[in-house]
């Protein structure tokens, strides 16, 4: 007996592979993109299918067809969608006050060598 997927994980993993390639609202990606990046390990390509039907019927995407093929455009309703349930979390507060590339080079940490230093014995170990 297959196992049923629930509506709404099938339609985030559909919202998912529009958050990960940032597409913003007005922006579109094939069917075909969608089918290549389908998470298969969890869900069936008969998934994607009902997913993106219910996703076009609530408005969060639009079809278009053209000489490439189908096409899915995100909706501001989808954007919306995608920002508020799907999308990772924003960081926090002072995140907002630093800057997004580094300005130094990154810490090399290295093991020091410790071949040339001896072992100094304590006063009350024996020798």
């Amino acid at each position: 007996m297959a196992v049923s997927v629930e509506f709404k994980v099938m339609q985030e993993a559909v919202l998912q592979i529009f958050a990960v390639q940032e597409i913003p609202a007005g922006g579109s990606l094939s069917l075909e993109f969608l089918r290549e990046n389908w998470p298969g390990a969890r869900l069936r390509r008969g998934d994607l299918v009902q997913a993106v039907r219910q996703l076009v019927f609530a408005g969060e995407l639009e079809l278009d067809e053209d000489g490439d093929g189908v096409q899915l455009i995100l909706t501001e309703r989808g954007y919306q969608r995608y920002i508020a349930h799907v999308a990772p979390p924003a960081k926090g507060f002072w995140s907002m006050f630093l800057s997004k590339k580094p300005s130094i080079a990154p810490f090399n940490a290295r093991k020091p060598d410790i071949s040339g230093i001896q072992q100094r014995r304590r006063s009350t170990d024996a020798a």
